[in-house]
């Protein structure tokens, strides 16, 4: 996917990508999906609302992550920011 060439605004557009991440690491067997974010940063909440936990906090900076061998209905449910 050409993010450049999305026709979808921002925050669509950052869906689409972490779709597009998740089912990559799908197609090459990974189990799970990792990153970090400052605890400040607005993009918070769409990864809590894709399904990213909290594992881990350094300083200002979260590290979340989500598994993504589990179907969506066994996903356990998450710490809620909202």
């Amino acid at each position: 996917m050409n993010y450049r060439s999305c026709p979808v605004g921002k925050a669509g557009g950052r869906k689409l990508a972490l779709q597009a991440a998740e089912q990559l690491a799908r197609q090459h067997n990974c189990e799970c999906l990792r990153l970090k974010v400052f605890i400040c940063n607005p993009a918070l909440k769409l990864y809590d609302r894709a399904g990213f936990l909290i594992k881990m906090r350094d300083g200002d900076i979260f590290g979340m992550e989500k598994n993504i061998t589990a179907a969506p209905a066994q996903t356990p449910a998450r710490y809620s920011l909202r």
